[in-house]
């Protein structure tokens, strides 16, 4: 055989070695047009984690407006934690704060929605209920409604109080003897004597019905009313009082009127000179004087009134 021969061969034995080195190249340069070698994204940076399992242990909750929560989102690996992205799908629920699988969310309506939470490819949802609270109605005590006491004596001008087992209506038989105040809750009933007779307060319930009777002695003419005493006007409550500026002092009350002073009205005839603090509670009515000067402290209940002189001296 020649050496051309020999060449000739030599070349055929090298076509399979250079196909393959061939595909070798370019398999290298469509990896490396397309992002690079094992372990990489397109990008260049290692490729995101993806999450294994992400879920809420508890996915229905409940809420009243204005209450604040915490929902807590379970997340495998651990390390995701902090990737976990929070959605709210309605203005009813807002998402106050977030820290990685915790988030903080405040209920503002009445409605339903959905709190979403997201990472690593996985997203798990926590259905939210916000419910609007109410106030339920009071319940009546059982039992019939009963008034105490259910006979009053009084004289014209003088006051009493009867007071029933349960909220009701009430009504006075004739309202020339006796002007009667009801209290807010229906559960009490003043009534201010106006001349000697007889009167009936009725109360009202649903179906029941009580009765108290008023007697009131003396005079068949109408009282003084202009200056007729009201509850707490006796002999025992301050009828003039001397202050300095700044200073303060008690209008003494009776202990047996206490009871009344939330319904008493109270002013002041010069509020810059002297002021009047009641508190019903307490029981307890305080002048109090803020410069020289005269005023006059006036308490009114129905058609009825009394008023406390106070000077004010110079300090």
């Amino acid at each position: 055989m020649s050496a051309h021969d020999d060449s000739e061969s030599m070349d055929k034995s090298m076509i399979p070695i250079l196909v393959a080195m061939v595909a070798i190249v370019a398999a290298g340069a469509a990896l490396a047009l397309h992002g690079g070698g094992a372990g990489e994204t397109p990008s260049g940076q290692p490729p995101q984690m993806t999450a294994d399992d992400l879920y809420f242990v508890d996915t229905d909750i409940e809420m009243k407006i204005n209450e604040n929560k915490m929902l807590e989102v379970t997340v495998i690996p651990d390390k995701l934690s902090d990737q976990v992205v929070w959605t709210s799908n309605a203005e009813i629920c807002s998402i106050k704060q977030t820290l990685d699988s915790c988030c903080i969310i405040e209920a503002v309506g009445a409605g339903e929605c959905y709190v979403t939470a997201s990472a690593g490819g996985k997203t798990a949802i926590c259905h939210v209920t916000v419910i609007k609270e109410t106030t339920p109605a009071p319940v009546e005590p059982d039992g019939p409604l009963v008034l105490s006491p259910a006979i009053l004596t009084l004289t014209p001008g003088g006051a009493g109080a009867t007071m029933a087992s349960k909220k009701a209506e009430w009504s006075a038989s004739d309202a020339t003897v006796c002007f009667m105040t009801v209290s807010s809750d229906g559960r009490s009933c003043v009534v201010v004597a106006l001349k000697a007779g007889g009167c009936t307060l009725t109360a009202t319930s649903g179906e029941e019905s009580a009765s108290c009777l008023i007697n009131v002695l003396g005079s068949d003419l109408p009282a003084d009313i202009p200056g007729a005493a009201i509850p707490g006007a006796s002999p025992a409550m301050e009828v003039s009082l001397e202050l300095a500026p700044g200073g303060s002092k008690a209008i003494g009350v009776p202990s047996e009127y206490l009871s009344l002073l939330s319904m008493v009205q109270w002013s002041s005839s010069d509020p810059s000179v002297c002021t009047v603090m009641a508190d019903p509670e307490a029981g307890t009515v305080i002048a109090v004087a803020h410069k020289a000067g005269k005023c006059d402290l006036a308490a009114s209940l129905g058609f009825y009134s009394a008023v406390c002189h106070v000077t004010v001296g110079r300090s």
